[in-house]
């Protein structure tokens, strides 16, 4: 018989002194040796043995399954051809087709010999050649662990009766490339030594892409060179196993990297979630599939999103086959307090609800799901679980979010900036306005090479506003003004004819209007007025971004016309209530210094607080990357939803402040145009060895910063895990030593049209780049067109650092 050689390849099925017998005991071995057809495909796995699984290892995955098997030497054969040659031929996969890593070989059968094919690529490998199953009926044989995009030699087969096999026919054919090229031209993994092991499979989760609209996240395998041979796309992959007959039983769950894809209705047909059906499925749930070695979907357990809460993305951690074929799995389960109970202002009710975890078996066979044990049961809870558990259900003007606590350790993220790119001379120019309006503003920075940055704090001390603008010399930086220009023109045109000129904006409170209209009225700044149903809202542009102050509705804003249903008021809806915002912006005075003190008592009111942040976005699917990282980082829950134009929001704390935001990323018309404003020059680079190296000073981003919650090594931790969370981001690093010895890290994650910074304090443990400043001169911290035509000029070097920069006095003293 063949020895087995996993994912459908096989030893030499004639080898071994097994030659296929004659007369009566030929039948019987026949139909051992080569089942009928339509089992073929199946069979070609079945007889696996493995000697070791699970073996954990690194290969920039989450983990590794070595599966060990025979490596059986291949017996010397006739390779004369036959008088009679029979033509071979190849066919590989459709384009869409499930596993793409496999061929075709049909022949024309003359007799009832037995046919195998032996196939290998034609350069660049000392693995043994693989070969099919034998087969008397069939006509055509499937090839598996195929390496991608590689030349291969096939080789057909013929032994009849007790005759040694011969060769028959030839050809050769390249295989179909996966896409990506993490598989493609090159192997995947370096395997070194002399592995017992034939072929090693690895699960993917965060995935990758080829491009922004294509994305792998899923099962693969690789073989003993190192090269991708077999790979299943399957979102958040956490367990797998095998099944005694072959097949791979594969546990997903909610979110991924590939959830964004099949939203935008453009990703691989592998991530539609199939039921065995047929029909599509939602995505966003967990499921056990069951899936053959060409990709075919046997049999999937989906968790229902009705019941209780657990049943959504209940199943989770675990998929290992009983020896009676049945999967045993975890899944969480909910223990309910003994009562609920209200706060006294009547809008919070709580109910104790903790998570327990139970352990259940599915039958593949029949569909049959059962719970055996809930581990609660054996640890019962105090009471004071469910005090300290509670889920809060309230209303949406009330909703603070989820804590922003990270997941990761028990500190905070905060909201701390929001920075523009804009064009050369444009950051002075933000200035006159921001700073009559907005807050006291600091003197422009010079970052090196007329990189500069222009920026203003808002109530109490902050978040800021930076606008910054791009050295000449960048690459991009010409498009980058020209784009916000762009939007500069088409918002005063709209904001003059009375009209929402949609896209990105800012929500800032003031108890009062009549000030900062009076501001911008000086100015001859267009102002768009709108009111809702509690507050009153006047938006108006700087340097192509649009700002909305907001105030508590009072009798002057009567006339003062409501949103109109295509302006969408539910993009504008505040999160805090004005009673709330009231007193937290009381506090914020309270707190001010004597610098925004001078400020106000010139203009007449203080600094506004930050109320909301709208981002623009072509789809709310564009964001789904951006909405699973906020969430897996920091912490932050999605709010309920609103109107489908007000898009997917989380609610997150801004920094020196209780205020909590809306963080709102909205569909726009406009999002292209702001996409061309912000765009990332990432040049598709996605290894952490390049994250030092493209610039982030073309983005609009905003800041989220890590807030350590006492925890001496929780800044340590959460950076190497935020690193960990990006591996498959396009990412700019920078690492700075202002804050002490301990120094911070900063990782600007291009999210589409806009993009996040995530900025960690007192550890540099998870850089990459030590080198990778905030000045414009370093060429690290840039491309390479801006390293050429700046001959590498320091920041710390005459002319470069010609003005004020951070941290020198006029005298030049630090």
């Amino acid at each position: 018989m063949a020895a087995p050689v996993d994912y459908g390849g096989l030893a030499n099925p004639f080898e071994g002194g097994d030659d296929v017998p004659s007369g009566e005991e030929s039948d019987e071995e026949l139909v051992r040796l080569t089942p009928a057809p339509a089992a073929e495909r199946s069979d070609v796995w079945t007889g696996f043995r493995r000697r070791a699984a699970r073996i954990a290892a690194g290969l920039v995955a989450y983990a590794v399954v070595l599966t060990v098997v025979d490596v059986t030497r291949v017996t010397t054969i006739n390779t004369d051809a036959a008088a009679e040659d029979i033509r071979l031929r190849v066919a590989l996969p459709a384009a869409g087709a499930p596993m793409l890593l496999k061929a075709t070989a049909s022949f024309d059968r003359p007799d009832d010999c037995a046919y195998a094919v032996r196939y290998a690529p034609t350069a660049g490998s000392s693995l043994p050649a693989l070969w099919t199953a034998a087969t008397r009926t069939a006509a055509s044989l499937d090839l598996y662990r195929l390496r991608p995009a590689t030349a291969y030699a096939v080789e057909l087969f013929r032994s009849c009766a007790a005759d040694e096999p011969e060769l028959v026919g030839s050809a050769t054919f390249t295989s179909r490339a996966t896409g990506f090229l993490r598989f493609d031209g090159a192997p995947y993994a370096d395997v070194r030594g002399a592995p017992s092991w034939a072929l090693g499979s690895l699960a993917t989760f965060p995935g990758f892409e080829a491009s922004h609209d294509k994305v792998f996240e899923g099962l693969f395998a690789i073989d003993a060179e190192g090269w991708v041979v077999w790979a299943y796309a399957a979102c958040a992959p956490e367990a797998w196993d095998r099944t005694a007959a072959g097949a791979v039983v594969v546990l997903s769950r909610a979110g991924g990297g590939c959830a964004g894809a099949v939203g935008r209705g453009d990703a691989p047909a592998a991530f539609e979630k199939l039921r065995a059906d047929g029909e599509t499925v939602d995505a966003a749930t967990s499921r056990i599939n069951v899936v053959a070695v060409d990709g075919t979907l046997e049999a999937q357990h989906l968790a229902t999103c009705g019941g209780p809460p657990s049943n959504f993305s209940a199943v989770s951690h675990e998929a290992r086959v009983l020896e009676d074929g049945r999967v045993a799995t975890t899944s969480y389960g909910v223990r309910v307090g003994d009562a609920a109970t209200r706060d006294p202002d009547g809008t919070t009710i709580s109910y104790g609800l903790v998570a327990s975890s139970l352990i259940d078996v599915w039958d593949p066979a029949t569909g049959a799901f059962e719970t055996l044990y809930d581990l609660a049961d054996f640890a019962p809870l105090p009471s004071s679980a469910f005090a300290q558990n509670a889920y809060r259900f309230v209303p949406w003007e009330n909703i603070a979010g989820e804590s922003a606590a990270s997941p990761l350790s028990g500190g905070a993220w905060e909201l701390y900036k929001y920075a523009f790119a804009v064009g050369p001379g444009a950051a002075p120019r933000a200035l006159d306005v921001a700073g009559a309006v907005l807050g006291p503003p600091e003197a422009v920075l010079n970052l090196g090479c007329d990189g500069r940055k222009a920026s203003v704090d808002l109530a109490p001390h902050g978040p800021q506003l930076h606008w910054v603008e791009a050295p000449p010399t960048v690459d991009g930086a010409a498009r980058a003004a020209a784009a916000a220009a762009a939007l500069a023109a088409a918002h005063d045109d709209a904001l003059r004819r009375g009209a929402a000129p949609g896209g990105d904006h800012l929500s800032l409170f003031v108890p009062d209007l009549a000030k900062p209209l009076a501001a911008l009225a000086a100015l001859d700044a267009p102002v768009l007025r709108r009111r809702s149903e509690t507050f009153a809202h006047a938006a108006f542009d700087v340097e192509g971004h649009i700002y909305e102050l907001v105030a508590p509705l009072a009798a002057e804003h009567d006339a003062w016309a409501p949103w109109a249903p295509d302006e969408c008021g539910d993009k504008h809806a505040i999160l805090e209530t004005p009673a709330r915002l009231l007193e937290l912006y009381a506090a914020a005075v309270a707190d001010a210094s004597d610098g925004v003190r001078a400020w106000a008592a010139a203009r007449g009111h203080f600094p506004p607080l930050l109320a909301g942040v709208t981002v623009a976005v072509p789809a709310v699917a564009d964001a789904a990357d951006a909405l699973g990282d906020l969430a897996k980082i920091a912490g932050l829950a999605a709010l309920p939803p609103r109107a489908a134009c007000a898009g997917a929001a989380v609610a997150v704390k801004i920094a020196n402040s209780d205020a909590r935001v809306a963080l709102r990323f909205a569909p726009s018309a406009s999002a292209s145009a702001a996409a061309a404003a912000a765009e990332s020059d990432a040049r598709g680079l996605r290894s952490r060895d390049d994250w030092g190296g493209w610039s982030h000073w073309l983005d609009r981003h905003v800041g989220l910063k890590y807030v350590p919650g006492g925890d001496e090594d929780a800044a340590c931790d959460v950076s190497r895990r935020v690193s960990a969370a990006l591996e498959s981001r396009a990412v700019a690093q920078r690492t700075a030593y202002d804050f002490g010895p301990a120094g911070e890290l900063h990782w600007y994650v291009a999210y589409g049209p806009t993009a996040v910074e995530y900025h960690v304090r007192d550890c540099v443990a998870a850089t990459t780049n030590g080198n990778a400043e905030v000045c414009m001169c370093a060429p690290t911290n840039n491309d390479a067109d801006y390293a050429a035509l700046t001959g590498g000029l320091s920041c710390y070097d005459p002319p470069a650092n010609a003005g004020t920069t951070r941290g020198v006095d006029d005298d030049g003293a630090s």
